[in-house]
């Protein structure tokens, strides 16, 4: 942990050092720049500074040669998808109905991976939760139309004889203002992803009611994992640079089954860098499913769930998930 220790200044500041947003054409060719929120789901990619690389090849395994990482974050989803879409940034990692969405709608996203498969927790005030019917007559605050969470809750809800449209209020808000407003007693409940939904029990006095993951494998059967966080590329990046695409999903696989095995660790050397606590960093990542699958396996795990909650998706008929989305 020594050298560790000493790289966290190092890293915080390459990592925050994301203010000035460069265009394609001002970085080096072998330099990919990934866009990420700042939260639990992008600890992984995070990781993959070429720093902290060197120092852990004996954790993470040899890795193939691939191109060094910009790794910047973003505040606003929509904002991350139009400066992929401009060449502003390589990569973005968000939200996996997002990709899906640009897609449905003729745009030029392509998913090379999906790397969280849970990140979320129904949170509330109120610690008594017999269970998802108990949420009649409640409110529900989700992201905005389409997300992940708006889609999910919805099919969560039918699976528990509630109707989304009828039996409970769906409140649209951002999950900053949705702390507020949970804190506040303006809404009931909320899922939310991590490390909102730690810091809220953790700090806050506010339940864990549910795992959305527990939530989703009520309705799937047993199966809690659901496409939440992927990475995302343009078709033309992709089929230009498909040997980067392909080292920086290798790399990020390892890099997610480090965090997996070393939660403490990891949110020890990030807590700085998300500016949350250690305690509240390692509760989040363990409650993150962090998994990059082999891309025959994402692709069946994805098509499957979009099956599940096309329904419900902002493209009229849920349209049809064609193989040219999947890289």
């Amino acid at each position: 942990m020594r050298n560790t220790r000493a790289l966290i200044p190092l890293i915080t500041i390459v990592l925050m050092s994301s203010a000035a947003l460069l265009g394609a054409d001002d970085r080096p060719a072998d330099r990919w720049k990934i866009l990420v929120p700042r939260s639990a789901s992008s600890l992984p990619l995070l990781s993959l500074d070429s720093r902290m690389r060197e120092q852990r090849t004996s954790s993470l395994g040899a890795t193939d040669a691939g191109p060094e990482l910009q790794v910047d974050f973003f505040s606003n989803h929509a904002q991350a998808m139009a400066l992929l879409l401009r060449g502003d940034a390589d990569m973005i990692l968000t939200g996996t109905s997002q990709g899906w969405e640009n897609h449905l709608g003729g745009g030029p996203v392509v998913m090379a991976a999906t790397g969280i498969w849970g990140v979320s927790s129904l949170i509330g005030r109120e610690p008594g939760f017999g269970g998802i019917a108990d949420l009649r007559g409640r409110s529900i605050a989700v992201p905005f139309p389409g997300a992940p969470l708006d889609v999910q809750m919805r099919v969560v809800l039918e699976a528990a004889g509630l109707n989304p449209a009828r039996d409970v209020e769906i409140v649209y808000s951002p999950p900053v203002q949705t702390v507020a407003r949970l804190l506040k007693g303006q809404v009931d409940v909320a899922p939310l992803p991590e490390p909102l939904a730690s810091n809220l029990v953790l700090r806050k006095g506010l339940h864990r009611l549910i795992e959305m993951k527990d939530a989703w494998a009520r309705v799937s059967g047993g199966d809690p994992l659901s496409p939440q966080v992927s990475l995302f590329v343009t078709r033309s990046s992709a089929r230009a640079s498909r040997f980067a695409v392909e080292a920086v999903v290798g790399m990020w696989r390892e890099a997610s089954a480090w965090v997996t095995d070393h939660p403490r660790e990891a949110a020890e050397i990030f807590s700085p860098v998300l500016e949350l606590p250690s305690d509240v960093l390692a509760e989040a990542i363990a409650n993150t499913v962090y998994l990059v699958p082999e891309p025959a396996e994402n692709e069946r795990r994805v098509r499957a769930y979009f099956e599940t909650v096309k329904r419900f998706s902002s493209t009229p008929g849920g349209g049809t998930l064609e193989p040219g989305f999947f890289f």
